[in-house]
């Protein structure tokens, strides 16, 4: 008699993490700092790392969702003044999907002249 019942196999694979990276000591300009896969994506994380606090005046470090449809859809991410919290690395995890036409892009009027590294991760959904 044959068993009616069949084992199935399947192999669970996590999904690749990619890395977009940039570095610099300018300004971090919103054209040139962005995330902008053309597929679905989810944000994983996103690090910032600096040579030393910025010591200057305001400067915030903005990481905005560009919706590829409706600008009304845009939203900050994420807003915060690296001088007044003397941030020399920063890590956010916010796990968030995003279309294919999003974008994240990063702004910062680096006026101290900082070298930063920036590293957007994500997955393709």
């Amino acid at each position: 008699m044959v068993n009616p019942q069949r084992r199935v196999s399947q192999i669970s694979r996590e999904p690749e993490v990619i890395e977009a990276p940039f570095t610099g000591s300018g300004n971090m300009v919103v054209g040139t700092h962005k995330l902008a896969p053309g597929y679905k994506f989810k944000l994983v994380e996103v690090e910032l790392t600096l040579s030393a606090a910025p010591t200057t005046g305001t400067q915030n470090f903005v990481l905005t969702k560009d919706d590829g449809v409706d600008s009304a859809y845009d939203n900050i991410l994420l807003s915060i003044d690296l001088v007044a919290n003397a941030v020399t690395s920063l890590s956010l995890k916010p796990g968030k999907s995003f279309k294919a036409v999003d974008a994240v892009t990063a702004a910062w009027t680096n006026t101290d002249g900082r070298t930063y590294g920036l590293i957007f991760k994500y997955e393709l959904e």
